[in-house]
């Protein structure tokens, strides 16, 4: 099936945000140059958003879903990285753009909440020795800025290589130190 027009008009859209943002803050950013960016009309984004707000209310829903989804909606009790790693590594450019030097603070909260709301679910009554609160916010906080670390690096290891890492240090470290995950 072919992409809607609307659909490649919030892709371009997206798109042109996030090269502005790699060289504006995101109060520096207006409609008209993102849609400059993007070569699509005014009309074009008022058709779709009510203004800056609305569109970047959409576009951090849409990111987070689709950035989650990655490793949340993959997940049956252990944490598999590697397609996470794989969909970053193809989009690296863009990543950086949202995610690194708190150039989008609100989207990174946001995702951080939504592993935190996972990770709580994923250990809710399964140890008894830190609170799951704490090791929800610990274990999400080691891989956030684990993985800020390699989107920052001029030279990025190996997406299967980082989500090796990520096993190593969760299911063979922490949780398998408080006997969540067996060797």
């Amino acid at each position: 099936m072919m992409p809607q027009r609307s659909d490649l008009s919030r892709q371009s859209l997206k798109e042109a945000f996030a090269r502005l943002l790699l060289v504006k803050s995101i109060d520096q950013i207006n409609v008209r140059e993102i849609v400059n960016e993007a070569q699509i009309a005014r009309s074009t984004f008022y058709r779709n958003f009510d203004d800056k707000a609305d569109f970047l209310e959409w576009l951090q829903n849409d990111l987070v879903a689709e950035t989650s989804g990655r490793f949340i909606g993959r997940w049956n009790h252990e944490p598999d990285f590697t397609d996470f790693y794989q969909y970053a590594s193809k989009n690296r450019n863009f990543m950086r753009a949202f995610l690194t030097d708190q150039r989008w603070p609100q989207f990174v909260d946001s995702l951080q909440n939504q592993a935190l709301k996972h990770y709580q679910e994923l250990l809710k009554g399964a140890q008894h020795e830190v609170p799951d609160n704490f090791l929800a916010a610990f274990l999400v906080g080691g891989h956030v800025n684990m993985f800020l670390q390699w989107l920052k690096s001029e030279h990025p290891l190996a997406p299967a290589q980082m989500a090796q890492y990520h096993r190593r240090l969760g299911e063979n470290g922490v949780l398998q130190s408080l006997h969540l995950f067996s060797k």
